[in-house]
């Protein structure tokens, strides 16, 4: 029994120590080598990559290995090298995971690791709590009490790209040591981390307790050159960052500072709050001042501030977010169901520089709405929207954009602007399904040449690295450079963006002209083949067909443009249009690898305008070496040349072997052959070109310009000026002219020398006929710093002598400094005659320059003066004269001021004065001229004493204007006698020349009409006399219109008048001259009187130079009865032979036609005499008694006349004219004797 009970205990015994003895003996194999490579090698099977290399123990209380390697397919790229971990296996008794120490020498991360197979993901499982992670509660306490690292090293390109920007630096390393304990879900920890090749240092205390207290303590700082500061790319400033969280869990305050010396800053101030069922909130406010580098001054400073939750079991919600700097401000709120965002961009001028100075905006707002994450509505709306054309005009101040969609469809995207609208729709984001539509109402928006609406649609599909994609753009009619265009439609179709495939057609009527353009590609291989290619533009056809190698980017094919007849492009060209036009080339490659040309041009008979060309041209050979021909007509000259271009590994070569361009007798040819070279360094050289020029003369052409120094020669050598006519025919030159040109120095900055020299130089023109032959002498300098000396002399013979002297001493520019000079006179007499013509204007005097400039050729400051001397202007036809005309024009910065301006008129004068700015904009223009006393026209005709005061104003180039009063003192205002006798003789043959010569230039823009507000009184000093008619008349006229088209309203009235009838005077009743804005006044004159109880009205109608004068009579006669009673009293039946012939020269004096002055031989006679009335009669009538009757007038209204009879003295007779009808009548003399009476006449 004791031995079965000593059994049992043995079994018993077995039983407890059987396992024991088995955990003891794997652990006493574990601490062998045998064991410790084994369990190296089971880890590295179930760890692909791992090595473990001395693998050590004690195990498992303190287990380490020599050294630890990672690797992938590409090799290693971690090592841990002699790393142990100390492990209190008694602290486990206890509930205690305590870890005395895990140490390592060396920690190296060669590079990141290369990206495996994506591991399915995880079926997502709803976690209890909230979204914010919180710490497990583990049903032990964990403690490291000792954390250690010598050295852990990591590839700088990972640490910061920009550390290698800034130079070589040693490699990145750190040591690392701390501590940690993670007991009842709370977890405290420290962290020391030292930079070991420089200074740098970052340390880290943490106690979170999510049910009690949240502590977190970071404190960073570098000295300059460190990571975090290279990493922001200013290596120059040192960095220093601090970040602590600390209080209670239900509100923490957290601060946040980052400062990078005097570049880069942040500040930031909030709190943070957990709560036990794991959701939480944060509020943050604070300022950015980022780096220039990085952002430039508009966004550098941000003001910015955070509102955020995250409830237990919810989504996050965003309850506000606010971004502000001086380029706009971002809010945001809401959550993932709902969030909406708002962006306030401020004007333009506050983002400069980053907004060009050519875009601008007063504002822009952009607002979105995110619903559910996914589903995007956003409004953009710029205010005051500024840009140049045609973005500008198209969009227009305030354009609207919609969109509607996600992040990979666009259910609608709109633009509307000011002059077009567009419309996107579709999805795509590796592949694309997009169609888009453009309206553009009035492409005028556009572009300024263009008019009419136009309409877009397009569509892109397929992959977005290479779509594909369809045009169709159409219009009912467009306007293109003033041109109609009817029925527009381009169609367009590209396989792929990449490809060199694809489709176009175009088909429209240009001017009644169809046009048509079909071109279609396929792409085979490296060749693209232009299967069709057909252009048809009105009577022009053209044709290309071939296949271009990609790969060598040669062409193997043919193209020509044919137009058998030009002229249906005459409407399109604006002018007519002739001839016919052939192009053909044929270019393919050689076994060289060249391409090869065959080209050739012919228009053999063009007409253009009503001028005709002609054109052969051809070229031969490759794109390496090919001739020329070249044979044209021109309206200026005939041009003949051919010559060779070539390349090779040196440079390009443009050999010329003939050029000549002629008309007439006149033209320049090539005197040798030259060449141009144009070799890689990029100079020119000229090796020597020679011109010779017909009838005389020659120009040469040597030398190199680049590409550092240049060294050209020009000469001119007796060279025609009327050369200048081949290229402007008029005015015909003549003369000599012989100079020279060096250029030299560095190309930057060259020195030039120039002189030319004309002799003999005339202009054949109507207004230079007459002028002596002048000489001209010109010199000009530019020195290698830029200033510019220039001269030049100018002699005419006596009629103009001119000196000018120009300096800039710093070059051309427009705020460059400038001295200038011009001295010299002019005879006006033999200078204006030419111009003048064969006319009575006569103009003599003569004209003194001094002037200069200062100031800058932007805004030149004028001086000196232009002195006028011995002035005269005189037209005897119409009796214009004015002379003794002195005056001084002074030049005085940007006015020129018209000092005095004196003319003697008669007895008085006439006076300008005033100012002109000729450099102003516009030419603004002030002048006032002054007559008094003067007499500026007396003739026959016409004579004018007056008195004026104009004022001559405006800007002369848009609105010059006229105004002011002319007073009229007395005008004599004589009515020829008689109209004119003869005709116009026959010319007899007439030749005509210059039948074929070329139409006249147009003539030049029309200067501005001088509006007219001119006032003319004239207050009774208007005598209007001639054909019997002597009346005085006064009145105002006003002178509106312009100079061109003057238009006088107003009109002079009688003050008193009478017309003398052969011997008879009978006074006017009413009379008047009215202008109704013609220059062609209308006269409308009235006398009556009674003769014989007849009563006869005399009228004088029409215009001055055709004036009708009539006779009526109540009752009424025939004219010759009306003038025998109005002349004798008498009817006809009872007049003398006599007086009978004086009726008859009365009516031819009526009439205009009276030989000899239309008075009769009594009229002139009594002219010659001074007397008013000379005639024979008789008082009784008949032939009995006759007498002779003398007299005038001696004052207004007072009649002396003298009448002798056959028989007995003379009789004197004084007639006084009281009032119209009332008369004083004395008589003295013959068989009458003394009589004195009144006489009243009464018409009834």
């Amino acid at each position: 029994m004791r031995r079965v009970f000593r059994w049992a205990l043995g079994l018993l015994a077995i039983l407890i120590l059987l396992p024991v003895l088995l955990v003891g003996g794997v652990l006493v194999g574990a601490n062998t080598a045998p064991g410790q490579r084994m369990i190296a090698d089971l880890a590295q099977r179930f760890v692909p990559g791992l090595v473990i290399e001395g693998l050590h123990g004690p195990i498992p209380g303190a287990p380490g290995f020599a050294r630890l390697t990672m690797a992938d397919a590409k090799g290693p790229w971690l090592e841990v090298e002699d790393a142990r971990i100390d492990l209190d296996l008694r602290a486990l008794l206890s509930r205690d995971l305590r870890i005395e120490a895990l140490t390592a020498r060396r920690v190296a991360l060669l590079r990141l690791p290369e990206a495996g197979e994506p591991a399915p993901e995880p079926e997502p499982q709803q976690e209890p709590g909230g979204p914010i992670p919180t710490l497990p509660d583990l049903p032990v306490a964990v403690h490291l009490d000792r954390l250690a690292v010598e050295r852990i090293e990591i590839p700088r390109e990972l640490v910061a790209a920009t550390v290698e920007e800034h130079g070589p630096a040693p490699g990145f390393a750190l040591s690392l040591n701390g501590e940690a304990s993670l007991v009842a879900a709370a977890l405290r920890a420290k962290l020391a981390v030292q930079r070991l090749e420089a200074e740098g240092r970052l340390d880290l205390e943490l106690g979170l307790d999510p049910q009690a207290r949240l502590l977190a303590d970071l404190r960073a700082q570098e000295p300059p050159g460190g990571v975090l500061a290279t990493a922001l790319g200013i290596p120059q400033a040192p960095a220093e960052l601090s970040l602590r969280l600390d209080g209670p869990a239900s509100g923490a305050d957290l601060r946040a500072s980052a400062a990078f010396g005097e570049l880069a800053g942040f500040n930031a101030q909030g709190r943070v709050a957990l709560d036990a069922a794991g959701g939480g909130a944060l509020t943050l406010d604070g300022h950015l001042d980022a780096p220039a580098n990085l952002a430039p001054e508009p966004v550098r400073n941000v003001d910015f501030s955070l509102g955020a939750k995250l409830p237990a079991g919810g989504q996050p919600e965003l309850e506000n977010l606010r971004l502000s700097a001086r380029a706009g401000e971002i809010t945001a709120r809401g959550s993932l169901a709902l969030l909406e965002a708002e962006a306030r961009i401020a004007n333009s001028a506050a983002l400069a520089p980053l907004v060009p100075e050519i875009v601008g905006w007063d504002g822009i707002t952009l607002t979105a709405r995110v619903e559910d994450g996914e589903r995007i509505q956003a409004q953009l709306r710029p205010r005051g929207l500024r840009g140049p054309d045609p973005m500008g005009a198209v969009l227009g101040p305030d354009p609207e954009a919609d969109y509607r969609g996600t992040a990979f469809r666009i259910d609608s995207l709109e633009v509307r602007g000011q002059g077009a609208r567009l419309h996107v729709q579709g999805s795509g984001w590796d592949v694309l399904d997009l169609t888009a539509r453009l309206d553009v109402p009035e492409l005028k928006a556009v572009r300024p040449e263009l008019a009419g609406p136009l309409a877009v649609d397009a569509r892109v599909t397929g992959p977005a690295a290479d779509p594909a994609i369809q045009l169709r753009a159409a219009s009912p009619g467009l306007f293109v450079a003033g041109r109609r265009v009817e029925s527009p439609e381009l169609e367009a179709a590209l396989p792929s963006v990449s490809g060199r495939a694809g489709t176009l057609r175009l088909t429209a009527r240009a001017e009644g002209q169809p046009v048509d353009i079909a071109l279609r590609a396929a792409q085979e291989g490296e060749l693209v083949r232009l299967a069709e290619g057909n252009i048809t533009f009105g009577p022009i056809r053209g044709q290309v067909a071939g296949t271009l190698n990609t790969a060598t980017t040669l062409f193997d094919g043919q193209a020509s443009i044919a137009a058998e007849n030009l002229a249906p492009l005459s409407q399109l060209a604006g002018q007519p249009v002739a001839g016919r036009l052939r192009v053909e080339a044929k270019l393919a490659p050689t076994p060289e690898g060249r391409q090869s040309i065959d080209a050739r041009i012919e228009a053999p008979d063009v007409e253009l305008g009503g001028q005709r060309y002609s054109a052969n041209a051809l070229v031969k050979g490759t794109d390496a070496a090919f001739d020329w021909n070249l044979r044209a007509g021109l309206p200026q000259a005939d041009i003949e040349g051919r010559g060779r271009f070539s390349r090779d590994e040196l440079g390009m070569r443009v050999d010329i072997a003939a050029l000549e361009a002629a008309q007439g007798e006149m033209g320049i040819r090539l005197a040798a052959p030259g060449a141009i070279l144009l070799p890689n360094s990029g100079a020119v050289e000229i090796p020597g070109l020679r011109l010779a020029a017909r009838p005389a003369g020659n120009l040469t052409v040597s030398g190199r310009w680049g590409p550092e120094t240049a060294d050209i020669r020009v000469a001119l050598a007796a060279l025609p000026a009327s050369l200048v006519n081949m290229f402007a025919p008029e005015p015909r030159l003549s003369g000599t002219v012989v100079g020279e040109a060096r250029v030299t120095g560095p190309t930057s900055a060259p020195e030039v020398n120039a002189t030319l020299n004309g002799t003999g130089l005339r202009a054949e023109a109507p207004w230079s006929r007459g002028w002596p032959a002048a000489t001209l002498r010109v010199e000009a300098r530019r020195a290698g710093s830029g200033a510019v000396q220039a001269s030049a002399a100018l002699r005419m013979g006596s009629v103009v002598t001119l000196d000018a002297r120009a300096e800039l001493p710093q070059g051309p520019g427009t705020n460059a400094p400038l001295s200038a000079s011009l001295r010299g006179q002019a005879n006006l007499q033999p200078l204006l005659t030419p111009s003048l013509g064969g006319g009575a204007n006569r103009v003599t005097g003569r004209i003194a320059l001094d002037g200069g400039a200062s100031g800058t050729l932007d805004a030149p400051v004028l001086n000196g003066t232009a002195t006028l001397s011995g002035g005269e202007v005189r037209n005897p036809l119409f009796g214009l004269r004015l002379t003794g005309i002195n005056g001084r024009v002074r030049a005085n910065g940007d006015q020129v001021v018209l000092e005095n301006l004196v003319a003697r008129a008669g007895e008085g004068s006439i006076t300008a004065r005033g100012s002109a700015q000729p450099l102003a904009a516009g030419i603004p223009i002030d002048i006032t001229i002054t007559a008094r006393d003067a007499t500026p026209v007396q003739s026959e005709l016409v004579t004018a004493l007056l008195d004026a005061d104009l004022r001559f104003t405006g800007p002369l180039q848009t609105d010059p204007a006229l105004g002011g009063t002319v007073r009229l003192r007395r005008v004599a205002v004589n009515i020829p006698q008689a109209l004119p006798g003869g005709g116009v003789p026959t010319l007899g043959d007439v030749r005509e020349r210059g039948a074929d010569a070329p139409a006249p230039p147009p003539p030049g823009p029309p200067a501005p009409p001088i509006r007219l507000n001119v006032t003319v009184e004239a207050p009774q000093s208007i005598l209007v006399r001639g054909r019997g008619l002597d009346a005085e008349l006064g009145g105002t006229l006003r002178v509106g219109g312009t100079a061109a088209d003057p238009q006088p309203a107003g009109a002079f009235t009688m003050r008193r008048g009478t017309f003398q009838l052969l011997d008879r005077r009978i006074v006017f009743n009413r009379g008047a001259i009215t202008f109704d804005g013609d220059l062609q006044p209308s006269l409308d004159f009235l006398a009556s009187t009674s003769a014989q109880g007849v009563t006869i009205n005399i009228t004088v109608l029409g215009q001055p130079s055709e004036p009708e004068i009539g006779f009526t009579s109540e009752p009424e006669l025939p004219q010759d009865e009306v003038l025998a009673r109005l002349l004798f009293g008498r009817p006809v039946d009872k007049l003398s032979p006599l007086e009978i012939a004086q009726l008859a020269g009365g009516v031819a004096n009526l009439a205009g036609v009276a030989p000899g002055g239309g008075r009769g031989f009594l009229g002139r006679l009594a002219d010659r005499l001074g007397l008013d009335r000379l005639g024979v009669g008789n008082q009784q009538g008949g032939l009995e008694n006759p007498s002779v009757q003398a007299g005038g007038y001696v004052g207004q209204g007072v009649y002396v006349g003298v009448e002798q009879g056959a028989e007995g003295g003379p009789r004197v007779g004084v007639e006084v004219e009281l009032t119209p009808r009332l008369k004083l009548e004395s008589s003295t003399g013959g068989e009458a004797g003394e009589r004195v009476g009144l006489s009243y006449e009464f018409e009834y």
